[in-house]
């Protein structure tokens, strides 16, 4: 009679064990499950970040040009500027020395 129920619990703890360690798998699975989409997110959020890197990257080029092109506008801006008062001052140097000549002569004269 022993034998018979001896056979019988060996099935038993085969099956609890079968159990259990289905049971195990399945929590391990879920363990591993956040790490999964841990990783995925990571994926995803440097994927994004990447991205808007490179939109950026292409701004700061096309801000960059526009500045550089405004810079060498108004150089050439102060250049001229420069040149046309310095003709300025030529002429009105000139215009005084007539003058100052004029008004020698006419408290000469």
């Amino acid at each position: 009679m022993t034998k018979g129920v001896d056979d019988q619990v060996e099935p038993r703890e085969t099956r609890v064990r079968g159990d259990v360690k289905e049971t195990l798998e399945v929590v391990e699975g879920h363990i591993n499950e956040p790490n999964s989409m841990k990783e995925q997110l990571k994926e995803y959020v440097d994927k994004v970040l990447s991205s808007n890197m490179d939109v950026l990257q292409a701004l700061l080029n096309i801000t960059m040009g526009k500045l550089i092109e405004k810079d060498e506008a108004l150089k050439a801006g102060m250049i001229a500027m420069k040149e046309e008062n310095k003709a300025t001052m030529t002429t009105l140097n000139i215009k005084i020395k007539e003058l100052e000549g004029e008004l020698v002569q006419s408290y000469c004269g």
